[in-house]
């Protein structure tokens, strides 16, 4: 008989919950209803506190985004170096941003250094359809003229130009017949177009050359207050001679670069740069690049195009630089809304206009978002190198519009405080550790998180002591019929396994039905919850985030309910006496 019945206790115990449904219905939704409650609860919470901290990383990009605004005594060339210098800065990024257009509105153009910025910036995985460091690979290129290489940590050029100008005659024996040009005049504007090793391209100026004078020696300084200098190595792409003439005057004549030479330091040594892979072209304002036939060692400018004089400044360069040839397409990553609308595909190639500029790009890749740009409008996303190699062949010059700065653990915001100081004095910062505090301290999202958080708790509580108390009182009416199973050889370790049987399943009936009511509420819910101050939805798009291990709570909760529950009615059954109950003649 006794293990007749110790078989028989999962049936008993299954038939017993059959036999009153209503009794443990009750119980049950009281635990389903905290249960589902301290789901979402948690869900919530979590979801909303990991989407702030994506919509910071998503707005700063990196650590910390600086906008430029340039500083009073430093040149371009040196800004870069200048955010590396600073106490608690890893890296610096540069970053340029341009609007094009599309046809059905604006898009933005961003290009970044491809090499470097899986390292820098932060981009959700869900993002991308591939991971972003494979996808930023396929975006370096080689668009662009080639340049002359130049070894060491160059700080000084110097350029030795020849240069013979005069007046044009309209004949042998007629005057001029424009005003005459002194050989003094300081019409030659000479510059040094390089690249440094983020692949920003500076335009490098010195002194000016007279329109008359052989071996005219031009020094370029490339150092700057703290010491400042480019990031090396650096590239030359061109030398461009600018010729600014007096208004009506028309000159012919010869001009020759017969040295260009760099230096480490102000003392030297000179190092000859071979100039042999260069060649020379002239660009008119207004006018496409025309190559130029070379006379010796320079260029003789007459006939049919002399120089113009402008009272607006410069009318023509002469450049100097490697052979152009065609321009490649651009590889860029495209957003998902500008292939729509352009109706281009992957590996295919797309054109646009942009300030001014129409370009080529070749589409590598597809993003659904990218740091600091909207979804929600047309963008592409390139190598600044290339793009700034693309524009140098086309004679502009690509600058960086921001600088998106990796730090040391925790010093973004002590970073962000400096550069907001002199000398730097950014025209905007923002620090992803200041950002997040910012939109996680809405005090909005906190009250429903905190409102959520205490009926959680309440229902649990209620929860809790509603199961301990309706397992008492269902046990103290079901006394005769214990008596009378332990009358028949039931012992009272065995009555007590019943009980916990029954009572553990309902609690886990509750508990697991209740958990996916929660799960359930959080994935369809909270992704069209509005998690922004704005008031709009999150960018990026809301991931639902289950916090397994607060569940844990929840469900030690549930453990120490039942353990309670054991506890008590085991000293209620402790407490009966067989033959009492049987002779009250209770049921």
């Amino acid at each position: 008989i006794h293990s007749f019945l110790h078989d028989a206790l999962p049936p008993l115990g299954a038939r017993q919950v059959s036999r009153r449904p209503l009794r443990y219905t009750r119980s049950a939704l009281l635990l389903m209803l905290a249960a589902a409650l301290g789901t979402f609860a948690g869900a919530y919470a979590s979801t909303w506190t990991r989407s702030q901290s994506d919509q910071a990383a998503y707005g700063t990009g990196a650590d910390v985004r600086v906008e430029v605004s340039g500083f009073p005594d430093l040149p371009e060339w040196a800004i870069g170096q200048a955010y590396r210098s600073v106490d608690g800065v890893d890296a610096a990024l540069p970053v340029a941003r341009e609007g094009f257009d599309v046809a059905d509105g604006n898009g933005q153009l961003l290009a970044l250094d491809a090499g470097a910025a899986e390292e820098t910036i932060t981009v959700r995985p869900d993002l991308a359809a591939q991971p972003i460091g494979d996808l930023l690979a396929t975006l370096s290129g080689e668009a662009g003229s080639p340049g002359v290489a130049v070894g060491g940590e160059v700080t000084r050029f110097a350029l030795e130009l020849s240069v013979s100008l005069r007046a044009e005659q309209a004949g042998e024996e007629e005057e001029l017949a424009s005003p005459p040009l002194a050989p003094t005049w300081p019409g030659i504007v000479p510059s040094i177009l390089v690249r440094d090793a983020d692949g920003l391209l500076h335009r490098l100026d010195g002194g000016r050359a007279t329109v008359v004078g052989e071996g005219q020696r031009i020094e370029f300084d490339l150092t700057a207050e703290r010491g400042l200098t480019p990031a090396h190595p650096l590239e030359i792409l061109a030398i461009e001679l600018g010729v600014q003439l007096p208004e009506e005057v028309v000159a012919e004549g010869a001009l020759a670069v017969d040295l260009l030479e760099t230096a480490s330091d102000e003392r030297g040594p000179w190092t000859d740069v071979a100039l042999d892979r260069l060649s020379w072209s002239r660009l008119d304002a207004g006018a496409d690049a025309v190559p130029l036939d070379v006379d010796g060692d320079g260029i003789t400018i007459g006939g049919s195009r002399p120089l113009f004089g402008s009272a607006s400044g410069v009318a023509t360069v002469l450049r100097l630089s490697g052979a152009a040839g065609a321009t490649a397409p651009i590889p860029a990553l495209a957003s998902s809304s500008l292939l729509a609308s352009m109706g281009v595909a992957t590996g295919e190639t797309m054109e646009v206009g942009s300030l001014g500029a129409r370009r080529q790009f070749v589409i590598t890749g597809t993003l659904s978002g990218f740091p600091t740009l909207d979804p929600a409008d047309p963008f592409l996303v390139v190598d600044l190198a290339t793009l700034a190699a693309a524009d140098a062949a086309a004679g502009r010059v690509t600058a960086a519009d921001e600088w998106w700065v990796d730090t040391a653990d925790g010093r973004g915001a002590t970073v962000a405080a400096e550069l907001r100081n002199e000398p730097y004095s950014a025209e905007s910062v923002v620090a992803y550790d200041e950002l997040q505090r910012d939109l996680l301290s809405d005090p909005v999202a906190l009250g429903v998180i905190g409102s959520l958080a205490l009926g959680a708790l309440a229902a649990v509580v209620f929860a809790t002591i509603g199961f301990v108390v309706s397992a008492t009182v269902s046990t103290r009416e079901r006394l005769g019929e214990f008596a009378l199973l332990q009358a028949i050889g039931l012992s009272h370790r065995q009555l007590s396994g019943w009980l916990s049987m029954e009572n553990t399943f309902l609690l886990v009936i509750g508990l697991v039905a209740g958990t996916g009511l929660g799960l359930i509420l959080a994935w369809v819910v909270l992704p069209f919850v509005t998690l922004t101050q704005e008031a709009s939805l999150a960018v990026p798009p809301v991931e639902v985030v289950i916090p397994w291990g607060i569940y844990g709570l929840l469900y030690l909760a549930a453990a120490v309910a039942l353990v309670v529950t054991v506890v008590v009615i085991g000293n209620l059954l402790g407490r009966v006496r067989v033959s009492g109950v049987l002779r009250s003649g209770r049921e």
